[in-house]
């Protein structure tokens, strides 16, 4: 069970509690739809990190190695990516290692993080370069325009060297 479906239930247990107390089994169920709905929620952040996970897993081969940090879903390698590769500084949100395909040094965020603190992002995007693996920054699909601009800008100024691709999760399979 993920963090996601963790939280739904313990959020729907709680609501049912106190919905059976304040208005009897009628109350319960409404309670625990509302419980379980509000406590499953995730950031977007976490959301479109967990479509996109979703999306690598589907189209890297069984043989992949995946590492994803912030989120627990089913299959997730028991490891955070911090330090899976040697000179990469922090922790990205996703690495994907695959002999079939690409590999991946995923960044993940929204353009209101970004708006908020771009300069994060910008360390962040830079110490993941490394040989042999892509980097991506994925935001959620109606933040690309932005996106690519925001890049383009910051490649023009020099405070991003190497090759970036942007993509959102789904558009990422396209990048493997």
């Amino acid at each position: 069970m993920d963090d996601k479906s963790k939280n739904q239930l313990g959020g729907g247990a709680i609501g049912g509690a106190l919905g059976a107390a304040a208005g009897g089994p009628a109350g319960a169920v409404v309670g625990a739809t509302l419980g379980g709905w509000l406590f499953g929620r995730e950031s977007d952040h976490n959301d479109t990190l967990r479509k996109t996970y979703s999306a690598i897993k589907e189209a890297t081969s069984d043989e992949a190695h995946l590492y994803v940090s912030h989120i627990d879903p089913d299959g997730a390698a028991s490891t955070s990516p911090q330090g899976v590769i040697d000179g990469v500084n922090g922790e990205p949100d996703i690495i994907s290692i695959d002999s079939t395909s690409a590999n991946l040094i995923v960044e993940v965020e929204t353009m209101e993080a970004i708006a908020e603190n771009g300069s994060h992002a910008l360390n962040q995007l830079q110490d993941y370069r490394t040989s042999g693996f892509k980097r991506v920054l994925v935001v959620p699909e109606e933040g690309i325009d932005a996106a690519i601009e925001w890049v383009e800008a910051h490649e023009d100024q020099g405070a991003l060297e190497g090759s970036l691709t942007v993509a959102s999760p789904e558009r990422i399979a396209n990048v493997l």
